[in-house]
């Protein structure tokens, strides 16, 4: 009976040991504390790619109803997509407007369902002032169906 508490002692010790190595495994400061920066270790090297949405902005659009701050000439810079939007107000008005979309979820935002938007739409590009001219002259909205 003597041994019983020596052994539960060290069963308890053992324990304990294991629950804060493991709870050091799963906090990322822990790994971080006391490494400091390393300038040089970072940066991505040569032959490393550049995330999309990090990348410099590089087309030109028309833009016209959504033009950012920083907008000269009514012409915007994006890394994503051109856009123009067609949509027709409570009048049934067609109301034109263009601009740049972000790379982020630009792909989503070009895919328009006709279905389930009948009172617009829109068309996306990523070539420099393609899809403004076109779509401004073609002002068919679709058909509700």
């Amino acid at each position: 009976m003597a041994g019983l508490p020596l052994c539960l002692a060290v069963m308890a010790t053992t324990l304990l040991l294991t629950l804060r190595a493991h709870a050091a495994g799963q906090n990322p400061d822990h790994v971080l504390q006391g490494t400091g920066v390393k300038p040089e270790a970072r940066r991505p090297g040569e032959d490393s790619t550049i995330a999309p949405e990090d990348a410099a902005r590089f087309l030109s659009c028309y833009c016209s109803g959504h033009c950012p701050e920083d907008a000269t000439n009514n012409t915007c810079q994006t890394n994503g997509q051109c856009f123009a939007i067609i949509e027709e107000d409570e009048q049934g008005e067609a109301i034109l407007a263009s601009g740049c979309m972000k790379y982020e979820g630009s792909h989503f935002q070009c895919k328009d369902s006709p279905n389930a938007q009948p009172r617009r739409t829109i068309e996306c590009c990523n070539t420099d002032f393609q899809r403004g001219q076109q779509l401004a002259t073609s002002s068919e909205l679709p058909v509700e169906l």
